[in-house]
């Protein structure tokens, strides 16, 4: 009986695990997967979508009827408390200061962003089996960046491709940024969930391939956001995991000559010439909005976008501060800061 106890267990375990991979990679990167086909047809983005956020919600409520029970603990209630304070905020914008959008934003939060974090809040530390999330995301990233530069470079996407109007990588249903952080996480996943363990041709071969893909999707998509992300994470596996610096010594130089004086794209151009980009100048009038906002509603905020522009100000700590005020942010930052420490 204690055997049969035990492999149920396991089994159990194996499930879940699974479950928690695929909802994580399906969050992250599922659009832009899925987003990247639909260019390639004649049917709407919703038919991308509406099946993936489907799914996510379908694993989301498994993993919480599977909970055993919910783990409190210090960081979990600041996190709780920070969302309860976002979604006021939200509900307020909505129903009192009737801010456009502010409607679907609540519900876009709780469906796409609540639902899913709450599943994975609850699972213990032993559902996580970080290799085979690596995996998984990797796969899923290669073929996204595969399928996005083999599109744009054959002229496979039509008018749907937008490489022409903005000389970066993207469709009317993914943006650049979007495939920027999906090439960057192909490329971490690829070095953290292989590099140790794999040592057969084939295999080795095929991470070589998904990650020439992601340079080059990187590299086409010309996003400034994610080429600092991959340096900081290269900075941090260097520093936090020895055993990987060799690598990096070997591949950083070769990445930083690929990405910023290759022939095709202008990301170099997009660093070098920062002070005369106009998505700079915006992003940097963005913030300055947000920021006066925020010291002229210190203690609870303002609104959940910029009143401006009516858009947020791609900085988290920033939109924390103005929209939920000095209480949001300083639970937002214990998080994070717990979550580094």
């Amino acid at each position: 009986t204690a055997l049969v106890i035990v492999k149920d267990d396991r089994s159990r375990q194996r499930r879940i695990s699974r479950m928690v991979a695929w909802l994580v990679v399906l969050s992250l990167m599922g659009y832009p997967l899925l987003g990247t086909l639909v260019a390639l047809t004649p049917f709407p983005s919703l038919v991308a979508s509406v099946p993936l956020r489907l799914a996510v919600i379908f694993f989301s409520l498994y993993l919480l009827v599977s909970m055993r029970r919910f783990p409190v603990t210090p960081v979990r209630v600041v996190l709780l408390l920070f969302w309860f304070v976002y979604v006021c905020r939200l509900i307020w914008d909505w129903q009192v200061a009737q801010i456009p959008e502010a409607g679907s934003a609540l519900l876009f939060l709780s469906v796409v962003g609540l639902l899913p974090a709450l599943a994975l809040l609850g699972m213990a530390p032993r559902y996580w089996d970080a290799h085979a999330f690596a995996k998984l995301a990797f796969f899923t990233g290669a073929a996204t960046c595969a399928i996005a530069v083999s599109a744009t470079l054959l002229g496979l996407g039509g008018e749907r491709s937008l490489i022409e109007q903005t000389g970066r990588l993207s469709f009317d249903t993914v943006n650049p940024i979007s495939f920027g952080h999906v090439a960057v996480t192909t490329l971490l996943a690829g070095l953290v969930g292989w590099s140790d363990k794999t040592r057969r041709p084939l295999m080795l071969a095929v991470v070589a391939a998904g990650s020439i893909a992601a340079l080059v999707c990187l590299q086409l998509a010309a996003s400034k956001g994610p080429v600092v992300a991959l340096a900081v994470c290269i900075l941090a596996l260097g520093v936090f995991m020895p055993r990987y610096r060799w690598l990096l010594f070997a591949l950083l130089p070769v990445a930083i000559l690929f990405l910023f004086f290759a022939d095709e794209g202008n990301l170099a151009q997009r660093f070098s010439g920062a002070e005369e980009d106009l998505s700079t100048i915006l992003r940097r009038e963005l913030l300055t909005n947000a920021i006066t906002q925020f010291l002229q509603h210190p203690l609870l905020g303002s609104a959940f976008v910029e009143t401006e522009m009516q858009t947020y100000p791609h900085n988290p700590f920033v939109e924390a501060a103005m929209a939920t005020g000095i209480i949001g942010v300083s639970l937002y930052a214990l998080v994070i800061i717990a979550c580094v420490s």
